[in-house]
């Protein structure tokens, strides 16, 4: 039974999808990391707090409703 062809071609299935669930992982955490790098930058530089500000000056004005 262990030396089937089946088995061979399910064990190559099975490594193939791992390689590539892993390799979605790692793109993952590589997006995950550039954006906690741009997110730091932007509250740095202070950008994000005048965005903020924008956002809500918006909602003071009724252009954003919710």
């Amino acid at each position: 039974m262990w030396g089937s062809p089946v088995v061979a071609l399910w064990s190559e299935l099975v490594l193939f999808l791992a390689v590539h669930v892993a390799v979605a992982a790692q793109i993952g955490f590589q997006l995950a990391g550039i954006a906690v790098k741009v997110v730091a930058e932007l509250l740095e530089r202070g950008e994000f707090l005048v965005a903020q500000q924008h956002i809500d000056a918006r909602h003071q004005d009724g252009w954003v409703v919710g």
